[in-house]
Order: C-alpha cells, then structure tokens, then sequence
C-alpha cells in the first residue's frame, strides 16, 4: 500500500502543495501579518535571511507543481535548506546562551521567533528526503525529474488556494521590507523601530549600516572570529614587545635571574612530542608537576632532576581540550586547563587504591599511582563578559577559588579578570584589569598579555609576555598594584612559586627549561 501511495502523481502534487503552506504560506504569513501588522514587530536582518530562504522554498514548490520535479528545482531548495537553515542557526545561536526566558522579541508557543527557522528547515530537509521516494521507475515523476516529459500541469483547488496565499505572502513581505529597509543601497538592520504604514516615520530609520559592517568584519564566525591565543611550541604567530620600558604602567624594579634548569623529560602527549606548557609546585608532595599541550603528565623531584611519575590522558575522548595552556595544584589534585576554559584533573594515590580499568579509561598510559579527579568529566568555566575571550593561566588560591586572565585579540584589547567558586565552579565576578590609581592617568591601552598566573597570598602573579613584565594583582578589585621587569628569558610561560623563588617555564629551540627569579616584594 505503501509503494502504491509513491506512485501516484496525485500524492506527489498534494505533498509539495502542504510543504509550500507549511514552509512558505503559514509561517512567513504568521510573521508578516500577526506580528508585523498587528503587534508591530518588525524582522532584522536575519530575520529578513530567514524568510528569504523559507519563501525561496515555496516559490521553488509551486515551479514544480507546475512545471514538474526538475533537478535544478531540487538543487535550488537544497541549496535554499542550507542557506536559510545556517542563518536560522547563526542567529538562534546569537542568543541561546541567554538565561531561560531572555531573547530577542516575542515569543510563539514558549519559542522566540528566530528559533522556529530550526524547525521550518527542518521540515524542508525532510521534504526532500520524501520528494525523492516518489522517485519510481517509469512514473510521470521520474519522468519530469529526467526530462523525457515537458508539461504545464493543471492545479488542484487545494494546490490554487496555496499559490494564492503564497503569492499574496509574498508580496506583503515585499511591501513590509520597503516600508521597514527601504530601497537600495538601504538595507537591513539589527534592531530596527516597530512596524508602521507612516512612511514619513519608518523613512527616517532607513540605513546603510550593513554594508559598512559587511565590509570591514564579515566572517562566517560573525563575532566569534577570534585569534585563536598565543601559546608557547604551539601557536606562536603573535609577535611581542619585550621592553619593560615600553609598557603602559612603569615598573617598580628589575627582578633578578637566579638560575637555569633543563627539564628531565622529552614532553610527550597524545599523538607523540609536545610542548611544556604548565607547570607547578605542592609543598605537601614536593614535587614539580609539568603538563604540555597534548595532554602529558609529568611529576618530577622537588630539584627537578628526576621524573617520578609519567601519564599521557585519553585526550580525544570527552570536551574539548585540544590545547593545555596551564596546570596548577587545587589542594593535592592536579588541574590542568585548555584555552577554552575546559578542566581536566588528576592525582597521585596510593597505587592499591586505583582502579585499573578506570585508570585505562581516562589515560592512554600512566605511572601505577596516576588517578583521576572527575573521571571522563571535564567541566567548564562558563563566563559572561570573558565568553568570547580566550586564556592562557589558570590558578587556585587557598578560598578554594580559581583564577583566569584571559589574553587579548582582534576583538577585546584588555585582560579580564574571571574568579570562580570551587564548589560549584561558578562564576563569582569578571571585571576589566584595571591599573591601581597610583599610577595616575595611563597613556596607552592595558595590552599585557599573561602567560602564567599564581596565587600568593592575597594577591595574584602574572607574567606577561608583552613587555616581559610580571604583574601584581589585587584579585579583589581586578587591580594592578605594581609591575616589575622581567629578566631575559626565551618565551616564558606558565608559572609557579617554590621555595621562596619564582619558577617560569622557557622555550629555547627544542629545549624546555625553567627558569628561576627571584621573588619580589608585595
């Protein structure tokens, strides 16, 4: 029965007449007379990107009601699917990290506007999976689709009634887009006036704005074009100005290089050879921990002589964590963090205590005493003003809070200072770093860029590779209280305090060593 119903001519006719009411037809005609002459709501533009592509979909139906399946049809509305279905996504996505409830206009059925697009192209992918079961041997849909039959079909009266609604659809939209864009080179914008038929009112919102925003920062990212950071044996294509001098804030002194230690390990991870990209101390332990940027592991003595343990994590299983940019111990675990602000966490137990399959499970191999913090789990730090910003450091001060500062890029030109509870892992506050008054007025932008971070006291470190500073930092107001200059060092990184010294991760050639300075005044 089934078969039966795909081969008829009929069926086929009746099914590309509803998709054109329900893609073209009652959508778009909800939108353009509910919301737009009734309520007042007008569309932006990717709302406009949306409709287009719907209204595509449904011109394209009724060419083949009439006109018969032709494969340029299908090509159009595939093409028109992808089209409108990536707008409806680039613009829901706009907007669907808002807190529950928060949006962009009004909402229909409990779903804001833009988001019923997700839904509308759906329907439209899967009428074209449908289309093409009609498909058959020898039928008058295959043979339209072929190009061995050419006729003008006659209309159904359900299929009349639908190209007449659709066309006085259409030409509403057309007639909503004049009044609300105007006419070329006008165009569309992001928060546009509420709908009206005073043309004298709507003329006076009229814009060019998108071509200018077209130009100069169109990306298929839209704003989430940003420099991916600058890390150490990784990504090293942002270049640094290492003069102290030359840094926005004067600096309260020089610190002084103590020494020099070449690491005891070639730095492996997943996929074989990697970069040393974090590292830290525990006092309990006394041991160094090191991590690179593919997920290696490596504990060595306190004089970093000697490897005492060695894991490599599972790394492609699970969140994102392609890239390690910094590690630091919270109590006696491990954590480690990616520049996208997801965790991973280890530790050192007593090796009767691991489970051995659990242990396979998370690490590609490790030391017998190697177990894990969180499982399989990776969590996230989730932010507001820092979320399309990237970072580089990561540190745990004894409130059982974390810290990052992210780094700036080709959108944000300042650090953010985020802190976050522990216990939950929520956000406490994001604020801009900010130069202490005591500096007086500033005369250039905060552009340092931190590579490590510590926790000392109440205060946090930072090293930044512009201007080889090392910054001190009031966490509680996102303050910096003093800069000293850094000694000469190739591209440090990371950064860790032990024995009253700081210890600052280096690159030189293929080397990674660590560097000792010594400890300034707080």
């Amino acid at each position: 029965m089934l078969k039966k119903f795909f081969e008829s001519e009929k069926n086929f006719n009746l099914l590309i007449a509803t998709e054109v009411l329900l893609i073209l037809a009652i959508p778009v005609g909800i939108a353009n007379v509910v919301l737009g002459y009734i309520i007042g709501e007008s569309p932006c533009t990717l709302c406009w990107f949306e409709r287009t592509g719907m209204i595509l979909i449904g011109v394209l139906g009724v060419m083949v009601l009439r006109y018969g399946l032709r494969m340029r049809y299908l090509a159009a509305m595939a093409f028109s699917s992808f089209f409108g279905l990536y707008m409806t996504l680039r613009h829901t996505s706009m907007l669907l990290h808002q807190d529950q409830g928060q949006g962009f206009g009004d909402a229909m059925f409990g779903a804001h506007t833009y988001s019923w697009g997700v839904f509308v192209y759906w329907v439209s992918v899967l009428a074209l999976v449908v289309i093409l079961l009609f498909v058959r041997p020898n039928n008058p849909v295959s043979q339209d689709l072929a190009g061995t039959r050419k006729v003008i079909k006659p209309l159904s009266k359900y299929s009349k009634f639908v190209v007449v609604m659709s066309f006085a659809v259409c030409c509403s939209n057309a007639f909503q887009a004049f009044l609300e864009n105007g006419v070329p080179p006008f165009a569309g914008k992001g928060s546009p006036i509420r709908f009206t038929l005073d043309i004298t009112k709507a003329s006076e919102d009229w814009t060019m704005s998108l071509w200018k925003r077209a130009v100069s920062s169109w990306s298929l990212r839209g704003p989430r074009d940003i420099d991916t950071p600058y890390v150490v044996g990784v990504n090293e294509k942002r270049t640094f100005n290492t003069d102290p001098k030359a840094a926005p804030l004067p600096t309260s002194g020089n610190l002084k290089l103590i020494g020099k230690t070449e690491l005891p390990f070639a730095p492996e991870g997943v996929f074989g050879l990697g970069t040393v990209t974090g590292v830290s101390f525990n006092e309990k332990l006394n041991k160094f921990a090191f991590v690179t940027n593919n997920a290696g592991i490596y504990y060595t003595d306190s004089a970093i002589k000697n490897v005492t343990d060695h894991a490599i994590l599972d790394r492609p299983n699970g969140n994102d964590i392609r890239v390690t940019v910094d590690a630091d111990f919270w109590g006696n675990n491990l954590v480690a963090m990616a520049q996208n602000k997801t965790l991973w966490g280890t530790k050192l137990v007593d090796p009767e205590k691991v489970d051995p399959w659990w242990q396979w499970r998370v690490f590609r191999e490790a030391s017998p005493a190697f177990a894990d913090v969180w499982k399989t789990a990776r969590p996230r730090f989730n932010t507001s003003r820092a979320r399309l910003s990237y970072t580089t450091n990561v540190t745990f001060d004894a409130l059982n809070q974390a810290h990052i500062l992210t780094v700036p890029d080709n959108k944000q030109k300042h650090s953010i200072l985020a802190t976050f509870d522990m216990s939950d892992r929520k956000v406490l506050s994001e604020r801009n770093l900010k130069a202490h008054a005591s500096f007086g007025k500033i005369g250039k932008p905060l552009d340092y860029y931190a590579v490590g971070l510590e926790a000392v006291g109440n205060k946090l470190l930072a090293v930044s590779a512009q201007y080889n500073t090392l910054l001190v930092i009031d966490p509680e107001r996102a303050v910096i209280e003093k800069t000293f200059a850094l000694p000469e060092m190739v591209k440090p990184h990371s950064l860790t305090v032990a024995n009253g010294e700081l210890f600052i991760l280096g690159l030189e050639g293929n080397k990674n060593v660590i560097y000792r300075v010594e400890m300034p005044s707080l």
